[in-house]
């Protein structure tokens, strides 16, 4: 994503988490790939294909809403974004490569620290069998304390830059 930067500085590498996921995933597994709409056009001309050679992954459609996928997913992988936030708040687990989150605490999220291997992370996400009472209770939880921080702004409209906005 294009908002990637501001959050994770630490790892912004798409390709090789996609690469890295790929190499460890269980044999019965698919990664799905959902590229943001905004993305497309400012990716170098291979970043596709090379995706495409991968023979456990394949690409969703980018035009659907992520939320529909992440219902139906056992996991999510990102670096940052909502499709993360959208799958903790249900209890499904969330395998991160960036440690600049402000959901890494919880049970069910799965900082990627050591590159070597991913498969004690997918090991466990199985042992685990997400979602279950503890970690949906856990993204309740987050869900409502992340709610409680906002307030309420009459007539705001966030589709207008905030310098012409009451």
């Amino acid at each position: 994503e294009i908002a990637l930067h501001g959050v994770a500085d630490d790892f912004f590498f798409q390709l090789s988490a996609i690469n890295l996921i790929s190499r460890d995933l269980p044999a019965d597994y698919l990664l799905v790939v959902k590229e943001h709409v905004i993305a497309f056009g400012r990716r170098p001309k291979d970043f596709y294909n090379q995706i495409n050679d991968l023979g456990n992954v394949v690409f969703a459609d980018p035009t659907e809403l992520g939320l529909d996928y992440v219902k139906k997913c056992n996991a999510v992988a990102c670096i940052t974004g909502t499709s993360a936030y959208e799958a903790l708040v249900m209890g499904r687990p969330v395998i991160t490569f960036s440690k600049n989150n402000s959901w890494n605490f919880l049970d069910h999220v799965y900082y990627v620290d050591n590159f070597q291997s991913l498969r004690k992370i997918f090991l466990s996400i199985d042992e685990n069998k997400y979602p279950n009472k503890a970690s949906i209770a856990q993204g309740a939880s987050f869900y409502n304390a992340y709610l409680k921080k906002f307030i309420t702004i009459e007539d705001y409209n966030d589709l207008i830059p905030l310098s012409n906005n009451i």
